[in-house]
């Protein structure tokens, strides 16, 4: 597991797992992004995303007011090896 960074941030390793914004495996600050429909009400399954890909993008996100739902569209990436 990567280091702290704080509460919300983390040094995560993204070697197993690629950011599902930009599909790479950069060693950057990642937040675990809850996977929906994944959580028992305890744990849930998240994937390592890159807060830079976050913030780089967030002229495209997008309310839902009817669910009260905060969501960005991603084209899925082909995984990139390096």
């Amino acid at each position: 597991m990567g280091d702290v960074i704080d509460e919300q941030f983390f040094d995560f390793p993204t070697e197993l797992r690629p950011c599902p914004i930009c599909g790479t495996h950069d060693q950057k600050p990642t937040f675990l992004l809850q996977i929906d429909g994944t959580s028992d009400g305890r744990i849930c399954e998240a994937e390592p995303t890159h807060v830079d890909c976050i913030r780089g993008r967030l002229d495209r996100l997008q309310y839902n007011r009817k669910f009260g739902l905060i969501y960005m569209r991603v084209e899925p990436k082909a995984e990139v090896t390096s």
